[in-house]
Parts: C-alpha cells; sequence; structure tokens
C-alpha cells in the first residue's frame, strides 16, 4: 500500500518535528520573552503537526497568526497555515529568479554575474536540517528540491483525505463548511504551484 502521510523536513516545506513536546518556559519568540498557556502550546503542537515542521518554528509561526487573523478574517490557527503557504511559495519565487537571471546572459553583465554566484552557491550547498542525524541531512540542493516535490505530493494528498473525511462526518452541513474548502482550496492551489516553480527550478 502506498505511503500517503506528510514526510517530515522536505526542503523549503518543514523541518524536523522535535522528538520530545516539552516546552520550556517562558519561551523566546522573536526576541520577545512569553510565557505560554496550555491553549496556545496545544495550537502550536497541531500545527506543527499538520505542517511538518519544528514545534518553536510553529510557535512562532502560530503567534504571526494571531496577530493576522483579524485582518484575514480567519481564526489565529488557519491565518497562521495561510501565512506559512505565501511565505514558501514566496520563496521559491525568489530561487527561481535567480536561477532564470543566472541563464540569461542579456542582463547586465555585473547583474548576471552575481546571479550566476548565488545560483552557483545554492547548487553546491549542503541542505541545513534542524534536527541533528535526520535521514538526508547531506542531500545536495537538487536532490533535496526532488524530495520536496515528493513531499508536496503527500501533502496534496493529505488534503484531500482531510475533505472526503470531514464530508464523511457530515461537515458539509455545518456552518464553516465554505470557509474550511476556501482555505482547503487556497493550500491546494499553492502546493500545485510550488510543485510546479520546483520543477522549473530542476530545469533551469
Amino acid at each position: 500500500m502506498a505511503d500517503h502521510s506528510i514526510p517530515q523536513g522536505g526542503l523549503l516545506f518543514g523541518r524536523g518535528l522535535t522528538e520530545t513536546r516539552c516546552w520550556t518556559e517562558p519561551i523566546e519568540l522573536d526576541d520577545t520573552i512569553y510565557n505560554l498557556n496550555d491553549e496556545f502550546k496545544q495550537e502550536s503542537i497541531q500545527l506543527s503537526d499538520d505542517l511538518a515542521i519544528d514545534e518553536l518554528e510553529a510557535a512562532k509561526l502560530f503567534r504571526k497568526g494571531m496577530e493576522a487573523s483579524a485582518r484575514r478574517d480567519r481564526s489565529p490557527f488557519t491565518a497562521a497555515i495561510l501565512i506559512y503557504h505565501t511565505r514558501q511559495q514566496q520563496l521559491l519565487n525568489l530561487i527561481l529568479t535567480v536561477f532564470t537571471y543566472a541563464a540569461d546572459d542579456t542582463i547586465p553583465a555585473d547583474c548576471h554575474e552575481v546571479f550566476k554566484d548565488v545560483a552557483a552557491r545554492l547548487i553546491q550547498m549542503k541542505v541545513r536540517v534542524a534536527t541533528a542525524g535526520m535521514k538526508g541531512a547531506n542531500e545536495t540542493y537538487f536532490r533535496k528540491c526532488l524530495s520536496s516535490m515528493e513531499y508536496l505530493r503527500k501533502f496534496h494528498y493529505a488534503l484531500q483525505q482531510k475533505e472526503l473525511n470531514k464530508l464523511a462526518l457530515g461537515g458539509d452541513k455545518n456552518d464553516d463548511w465554505d470557509e474550511f474548502l476556501e482555505d482547503l482550496h487556497l493550500q491546494r492551489r499553492s502546493i500545485m504551484y510550488r510543485h510546479e516553480t520546483l520543477s522549473l527550478i530542476i530545469c533551469q
């Protein structure tokens, strides 16, 4: 049977999960010290699980979601997920821009050399993985891109299953069904776009 679970640590999409659920209080998030309540901890842990990212990164992301909640008219948790997808998409766009201009000899020579240098560094670099000893920590950049594409396909499948599971439980009768679908479709579109962007990066 095929494994459709979301893997840990896809490049640019997540880092290895911490092995223990242990929060040290107070905790520092973006140079500010916070005392975390139980609700914040649970939401951060759930965010960590859903996105396959480190719990500390999830806590930082959830705090951003709290700040953006009113502006986005979403719960802090959902706002955090949408922020995550937006950031990943923007990051990949920047990387694609680097490789595109590195291959374009019609731009000014000095700019061309800068882009070529950055592209070369990306190609040669070893990808850092937050979890020490994690399998794949020494993969090259492009190999990690390929594994990230696999990660995205599994992520997309997991979101499909989430919709089917909610539908099976009568979720379409709930008041939040339309909002749930809208947010799910936004995530899917982002995932498909990022998968396509990764394939373009590899082909540069």
